[in-house]
């Protein structure tokens, strides 16, 4: 396996002047295509347990170019059935799926000049099995299977003018609805029966898959402009031929989808310091973590998950606004939002996990945490 540059000394470019120069020699999964980064190039190396994605920098006609392996932080859960990467210069951002599974995985990376800032890798759940995806206009597609059916999914990587949102009455403020498969019903066709106490719906086209849990929720005021049941949720189920929930839901319209459950296992903490660009992390010392004070952005409905050797997991689970302290009909989402969850356990002892199964969002900009650290009275030379 190698790669080569495809270029030409002329000024004109035909099958007499083509010139073909060699620039490096790496494996590479001959059943996928590689991507463009922008001013770089990606590609995918299949040897082994597990995949590869390496970076090509400073693609240059002479001279080998900088090859860099951006899956290593994932080198032991990247699969290794990858086929099919696809990738949005605009967003900085290069998606990875494999035929017939049902997860994509995602590599985010933001640049300032010549420096790279930020990159980061995420797993995505889809709803059905994949079987084909691209990236089109700020716009996430994936062709999903379920049984013999097939839905065409957009999840939006920017807001788009056609964006599901929900919004603070009176106020600028808005913000995404999460769920999978959306489709918005007219309070025309939600039903009501008194003697269930439930209120129901034929099922919308396009709510194919089996093994999720649906949900209903209220993004919009209703035609007097009424914003009471504006952000309020319900789980939903199947019934035959409709989709049915508890409660009288016929002053609105609704949207009606699959939750998801958007997890985060944070790495084990310890104190760090910076050493020029690099931060270093004292592995040696004895940390005693006591408090972890999480910082969101817009974020509504959200729970923590404190894992500590020998004893029970401690869960929180907790909305960004408090009861009886906003404003009536105000949607329980935040722009900014922090919390406090008390630890009292030594750092290689704690697991910290946040999850979120509810439409609104759920934005960790940062963790800071308190603690009792010692060095043990190691001198390093």
């Amino acid at each position: 396996n190698q790669q080569f540059m495809l270029t030409t000394d002329s000024d004109e470019f035909g099958p007499n002047t083509a010139k073909i120069n060699y620039l490096c020699s790496y494996n590479y999964n001959h059943k996928t295509l590689p991507v463009s980064i922008g001013t770089t190039a990606g590609f995918i190396n299949s040897t082994g347990n597990n995949a590869r994605f390496y970076e090509m920098d400073q693609i240059r006609r002479e001279g080998e170019p900088l090859i860099l392996e951006q899956s290593k932080l994932i080198s032991k859960l990247f699969p290794i059935d990858i086929t099919m990467p696809t990738s949005s210069r605009e967003n900085g951002i290069v998606f990875f799926g494999s035929k017939d599974k049902s997860e994509t995985w995602g590599w985010r990376h933001f640049s300032t000049g010549q420096k790279r800032a930020l990159q980061s890798w995420f797993r995505w759940e889809l709803p059905g099995t994949l079987t084909y995806h691209t990236v089109l206009d700020d716009v996430y597609y994936t062709v999903c299977k379920s049984g013999s059916s097939y839905n065409i999914e957009g999840y939006d990587i920017k807001q788009q003018s056609d964006t599901t949102t929900i919004s603070h009455p009176n106020t600028v403020n808005i913000y995404d609805v999460y769920l999978d498969s959306m489709r918005t019903v007219a309070k025309a066709s939600i039903s009501y029966s008194a003697t269930t106490k439930k209120s129901s719906c034929t099922t919308p086209a396009g709510i194919i898959y089996t093994g999720k849990q649906l949900a209903v929720f209220c993004n919009t005021a209703d035609p007097d402009n009424k914003t009471d049941n504006v952000g309020r949720f319900a789980l939903a189920s199947i019934n035959g031929s409709n989709v049915e929930w508890d409660g009288d839901w016929t002053d609105n319209d609704v949207v009606i989808g699959y939750v998801y459950d958007w997890e985060v296992e944070l790495p084990t903490i310890y104190r760090q310091q910076m050493a020029g660009e690099k931060v270093k992390s004292d592995v040696k010392a004895s940390l005693v973590v006591q408090r972890l004070h999480f910082k969101f952005g817009s974020v509504g409905y959200i729970s923590s998950t404190l894992k500590r050797k020998g004893r029970e997991d401690y869960t929180d689970t907790y909305e960004s606004l408090e009861w009886d302290n906003y404003a009536a009909s105000r949607i329980g989402i935040t722009d900014e939002y922090t919390h406090t969850v008390p630890a009292y356990e030594r750092n290689t002892n704690l697991t910290i996990e946040l999850k979120s199964s509810h439409p609104s969002p759920a934005t960790l900009h940062s963790l800071v945490w308190e603690g009792d650290y010692n060095n043990r009275y190691y001198q390093r030379v």
